[in-house]
């Protein structure tokens, strides 16, 4: 074996778990253990994350509907691009960091960009992809922005 380090599916180098060499009657045999890099979801969805003074003002029923097409829309990209087997293990009830990237038309205030966040963390939670949004279970909350077209969101969750 040229390199203890392998390459999975995703491109992502697994790390080797243990190391045993065997003695069997053709000569010594290595056998190696891999467990992957813990795994990344990265999602990329079209609705755009609205600012915190927009849903201020709104009914719990827009905040409601706004939590379901991002629910919707993170479906769909998780299954068109994880397997059964990724979806899964993508529901373990374990610490999680998150980063969401929102490019966007313009530059929101980033209190009121983390603010609007919240609907896209209830769906995230809502699909089992997080345990809860309390700091216990998300270890890391990033939240960026960018101005270009076209206008997206971005989910990675570790």
């Amino acid at each position: 074996m040229d390199s203890l380090y392998n390459i999975n599916d995703r491109g992502v180098p697994n790390i080797p778990l243990l190391v045993a060499y065997l003695l069997i009657p053709e000569g010594l045999l290595e056998v190696v253990f891999f467990v992957g890099v813990p795994w990344v979801i990265e999602i990329k969805i079209s609705k755009k994350i609205e600012s915190r003074n927009f849903y201020d003002s709104k009914h719990w029923s827009v905040k409601h509907k706004d939590r379901k097409q991002f629910e919707s829309q993170i479906v769909k990209q998780l299954l068109l691009n994880y397997s059964h087997k990724e979806r899964q293990a993508a529901q373990k009830r374990v610490k999680r960091s998150v980063t969401i990237h929102s490019q966007r038309s313009r530059l929101l205030d980033y209190t009121n960009l983390v603010g609007g966040c919240k609907q896209l963390e209830d769906a995230l939670v809502s699909l089992g992809l997080l345990v809860d949004d309390k700091p216990a279970w998300v270890e890391d909350l990033k939240v960026t922005q960018a101005t270009g077209k076209p206008y997206f969101t971005e989910i990675i969750i570790e």
